[in-house]
């Protein structure tokens, strides 16, 4: 096997993992949505008073559908970058291959942002119906968190591999 052809399956298995991890994080929230409108319409659901057990269980997704969305979001980030790298390497993927909009307005809109708010608005309005003055400092770890990620993310991608 040569080097293009190295590249071209390298450049196969990197964009069929991003598929893969985009689809799976698509699915996860697509479950949880699933859950929190079957649990809300079969719960006789009382905003006065909810049931504390079933907004436990449905905060605790909200958690593990956040931690789940973050690593699945940085998975993704990194095949599409490995991509990208091997695109601009190949002068007929560079010609054919479109990739996400990365440009203008597309900088700052971002799909990742939008998973993370989902599960951050669901875990705190779940809070709120347990312990409504955890709101606030739920929101601050979680969005820590995220902050926290970005750095480790670009200190992975920064770092030099020795061969």
């Amino acid at each position: 096997m040569d080097d293009d052809d190295f590249k071209i399956e390298a450049f196969r298995e990197n964009w069929n993992h991003y598929r893969q991890v985009i689809n799976e994080r698509l699915y996860f929230s697509q479950i949880y949505g699933a859950v929190i409108a079957g649990a809300v319409a079969l719960s006789n659901f009382n905003i006065a008073d909810p049931p504390k057990f079933l907004i436990s269980l449905l905060f605790f997704g909200g958690l593990l559908g956040f931690c789940i969305n973050l690593k699945l979001t940085y998975e993704a980030i990194n095949h599409i970058k490995k991509v990208d790298k091997l695109k601009e390497e190949n002068s007929i993927l560079k010609k054919y291959m479109a990739m996400p909009l990365n440009i203008g307005i597309f900088k700052v809109i971002k799909v990742q942002y939008i998973f993370h708010l989902f599960y951050i608005v669901l875990s705190c309005l779940w809070m709120w119906f347990l312990y409504p003055i955890l709101v606030i400092p739920l929101a601050v770890i979680l969005v820590t968190i995220i902050i926290s990620a970005e750095r480790s993310f670009r200190k992975f991608n920064n770092k030099k591999i020795d061969g």
